[in-house]
């Protein structure tokens, strides 16, 4: 789950600040994967591990494949739902949102290129 909340602070806040909407919105899905007292220490980290490096694209690149290995395939096509719902959350233009997820969607196992 903190992979999953990682990516998706990543996501939402790819060069822009993270918009109070995306932040309710990653709640919002952790909630629905998580208990919800580990729920915001997870988020809280995630956000503080994001925070530590200038663009999304490497978070994607290490925690995807570790994702990869250990969802199914119902739960990697549940996780890009996930991600497409907090990119979708109000908030600053989310300029390669698109390349994002499709990047996502390659790490996880998803599609193949």
């Amino acid at each position: 789950v903190v992979a999953a909340a990682t990516i998706l602070v990543g996501l939402a806040s790819d060069d822009v600040a993270l918009s109070p909407q995306r932040e309710s919105a990653i709640r919002e899905e952790l909630l629905a994967i998580s208990y919800a007292v580990f729920c915001l220490k997870k988020k809280d980290y995630a956000k503080w591990a994001t925070g530590q490096i200038d663009e999304e694209g490497p978070v994607t690149d290490k925690l995807g494949p570790f994702l990869a290995t250990r969802l199914s395939e119902h739960e990697k096509h549940g996780f890009v739902d996930m991600a497409r719902a907090v990119v979708a959350a109000e908030g600053p233009p989310l300029i390669a949102a698109s390349h994002r997820l499709r990047r996502l969607t390659q790490k996880i196992g998803l599609e193949v290129h």
